[in-house]
């Protein structure tokens, strides 16, 4: 992709992740800022849910902190795998909140959700929409979210600021389109307006919604800045986690 002529027929979808490897990986056959030019997003996530085993005494994220500052040994959190958003929203978090966590990686979201319901691990952080099924059923407590407003699918679950943990602020997961550097303005602005015009479509966005998502095209200065600021924030809990470059 990075290679490819920079005609406006040649697009790149990607997530988030896509700010995160140059944080884990020392050498990428490609340099996010010099090889690509953001385009236009589609989507961004919410926010994550906070759960946590319902046995934990705690039920707010309050005395989750206070219980993780007292405890003899760190809470532990899951994830699937090591440097995805899953993972560092469990370093910015402990970041934000002072106090030590310790990371438990599985190999999907599903075996680390299973394994907080089980028990085994203390909490995770979870896309809504992926989460539901347990919290209905009583195997995890939500405490809990990330976004900048609360989920309507959980009005109950507080905003982080809301809970007290200061500049914590995580809306999940973003999808964007890049082109090749050296794309032509004009192919880029025809690109932004097509992509905005079938985000405002309702089966479109509707799609969007199922899916955890909210329609989001912003394009040019507005989604660059956006991918800066993931890149920095993500910087910060990929050092904190202690992740060495591979």
């Amino acid at each position: 992709m990075a290679k490819a002529a920079p005609d406006g027929y040649t697009l790149l979808h990607v997530t988030t992740s896509f700010v995160i490897n140059p944080h884990v990986y020392k050498k990428l056959p490609y340099d996010i800022g010099k090889d690509f030019v953001p385009v236009v997003n589609v989507a961004t996530g919410t926010g994550y849910l906070l759960m946590v085993n319902p046995a934990l005494p705690v039920r707010t994220v309050a005395e989750l902190v206070d219980y993780g500052r007292k405890a003899a040994k760190p809470i532990t959190y899951s994830s699937p795998g090591i440097g995805n958003t899953l993972h560092l929203a469990g370093e910015l978090f402990a970041a934000r909140a002072g106090m030590s966590m310790l990371h438990v990686p599985y190999k999907s979201a599903s075996q680390a959700l299973n394994a907080v319901a089980a028990g085994d691990v203390d909490i995770m952080f979870i896309p809504p929409t992926i989460a539901l099924p347990y919290v209905q059923s009583g195997k995890v407590r939500t405490l809990g979210f990330t976004g900048e407003q609360r989920t309507p699918e959980y009005p109950d679950a507080p905003t982080m600021a809301q809970a007290g943990v200061a500049d914590f602020v995580l809306p999940a997961a973003w999808q964007g389109l890049f082109a090749p550097a050296g794309t032509p303005q004009a192919a880029i602005d025809t690109i932004a307006a097509t992509v905005r015009d079938i985000v405002a479509q309702p089966a479109f966005a509707k799609m969007l919604r199922d899916g955890g998502y909210e329609p989001d095209p912003r394009a040019g200065q507005a989604f660059a800045e956006l991918v800066r600021t993931d890149s920095a924030r993500y910087a910060e809990a990929v050092k904190r986690a202690g992740i060495e470059a591979q």
